[in-house]
């Protein structure tokens, strides 16, 4: 029986060639915090300013009628992802296309054309940023998209890192730009031979000293990872789990099976039983992946100012990713704070356009922003070859699921807060946010897996009504009575507080 890989990318940016996995963020369980009494719930606390943008949400956007290449089709897209009440839009600038010839740094080529774009709609670029294949590395012809430039070093030169060529042109690129970028990813999906043709070592070399000329040329910019695969995180952490004795065996294995169950209903990666988990673990390509994550992780203090995922699995398992990125950085003797700058859903074309997709979108951004991510891009891209769940059809028009993130963009940019979490399941999911401009929580966003089920919510000081807004936009008011509402929850609500 063939196996396809759970290594295979979640594709994008460079003009559809491929566009990769669509996928979910997660929820995190250990945020229960039910045993708490209403008064300490309620409690009003200091909303630390956040290190990265106000708006934290972005989009990476590829519709099947408008390619990139085509201005026109780019000028679309942008103003597509800017209608949705994203903050930025996520981008690639190429090396290879910026400086097609040595020393012949362009400022009109199509990266710079797509930040005019992105601008002119009032957002900002959030860049990834690739060497691409040129004359820098010769272009390898094993199909990379990304390689490490020849002049890569071993040895740290304390002007220009371990690549004159890469320092000089990443300092130029980003002085060029200063104040134009908030975040900027360091190539695409690092642990992929797809995006990047080197290794774990040379990537770690290529991203210090791009930090090095990043925050020369502009301090103000949040330099990230490439984020990885989402495929590779449950078998990672199972591996680990195993040899380290972490967790027991069966804890483990109930672990990996939830982890993979959305992508095995899609027939992305076939692992359903215990077989299943047992045979890829025992795979050279999963134990070499998996060497090249822990590398990467291990050693990526003091090179980056946030820790990046990819992620498309179900949002009841992505606490896992957080949680062993946090064991695993730890060990390693650093923490950062995390981001996405790729998330979306799996699913085929009729669960792409049906009302299941748009509350799954409600359930993951409530979910990611419960996790305390600095920065949330979603992914919605037209692929040929992976069931992905698009928020529109091929010419742009808007699936039920588009309406339903704007809904949440829009709301969660009052601007909220994540506070705290009243039930983090298995069954009820309660979420509590706070207005930064009062310092009050007086948004709840909830739902029921399974069955609906009533609840009383006590009211915030003061409250006098609870306008319940659906997934879908529709909305019912309801008074406070005795300081509560009782409420039947089952589809994701917003709960405003007035």
């Amino acid at each position: 029986m063939s196996h396809p890989s759970p290594w295979a990318p979640s594709a994008r940016p460079t003009p559809p060639r491929r566009v990769g996995y669509a996928l979910m963020i997660a929820v995190i369980a250990g945020l229960m915090l039910s045993g708490l009494a209403p008064s300490s719930l309620w409690a009003a606390r200091p909303v630390p300013q956040p290190p990265f943008p106000a708006n934290p949400f972005a989009m990476l956007l590829v519709i099947r009628d408008w390619p990139w290449s085509d201005p026109t089709g780019w000028a679309q897209t942008v103003a597509l992802i800017a209608q949705m009440g994203n903050g930025q839009a996520r981008m690639s600038v190429n090396w290879a296309v910026s400086e097609p010839r040595p020393g012949q740094i362009r400022f009109d080529t199509i990266n710079d054309e797509h930040i005019r774009s992105i601008e002119a709609q009032g957002l900002r670029p959030l860049v990834t940023l690739r060497v691409g294949c040129g004359w820098m590395n010769g272009c390898p012809p094993n199909g990379s998209r990304s390689y490490p430039p020849n002049d890569l070093s071993s040895v740290w030169h304390p002007q220009y890192g371990y690549s004159r060529s890469y320092y000089t042109f990443v300092k130029q690129f980003i002085t060029h730009y200063r104040g134009h970028f908030d975040i900027v990813a360091i190539e695409n999906e690092a642990n992929s031979s797809l995006f990047w043709g080197g290794t774990a070592d040379e990537y770690l070399r290529l991203i210090r000293t791009a930090y090095k000329a990043i925050k020369e040329a502009d301090p103000n910019v949040r330099v990230i990872d490439s984020g990885m695969v989402s495929g590779m995180w449950g078998l990672c952490i199972a591996r680990d789990w195993l040899e380290s004795g972490y967790r027991s065996e069966a804890e483990t294995m109930q672990m990996a099976l939830a982890y993979y169950r959305r992508a095995a209903q899609t027939g992305v990666i076939p692992i359903r039983t215990v077989q299943d988990v047992r045979f890829w673990l025992a795979q050279p390509a999963v134990q070499q992946n998996c060497d090249r994550a822990t590398t990467i992780l291990s050693r990526l203090q003091g090179t980056v100012d946030a820790l990046n995922f990819h992620f498309y699995e179900d949002y009841s398992v992505m606490h896992y990713v957080s949680e062993w990125i946090d064991r695993r950085t730890q060990m390693a003797g650093y923490t950062r704070p995390k981001l996405t700058n790729e998330v979306g859903q799996r699913g085929d074309l009729a669960y792409a356009q049906g009302a299941q997709h748009a509350k799954d979108v409600f359930k993951t951004l409530i979910t990611a922003a419960s996790l305390n991510l600095q920065a949330v891009t979603w992914f919605s891209g037209n692929l040929r070859d992976q069931p992905v769940a698009e928020l529109f059809e091929g010419d742009g028009s808007w699936r039920p699921a588009a309406f339903t993130y704007r809904l949440v963009v829009s709301t969660l940019q009052n601007p909220f807060r994540f506070q705290s979490a009243a039930s983090s399941g298995p069954t009820l999911y309660r979420y509590i946010f706070q207005d930064v401009t009062t310092g009050q929580p007086t948004l709840e966003a909830a739902w029921a897996e399974g069955d609906s089920q009533t609840v009383t919510l006590t009211a915030p000081p003061g409250s006098t009504m609870a306008t319940v807004t659906d997934y879908q936009g529709g909305q019912q008011i309801y008074p406070v009575q005795n300081g509560q509402v009782t409420l039947t929850i089952g589809d994701p609500v917003f709960i405003r507080w007035q």
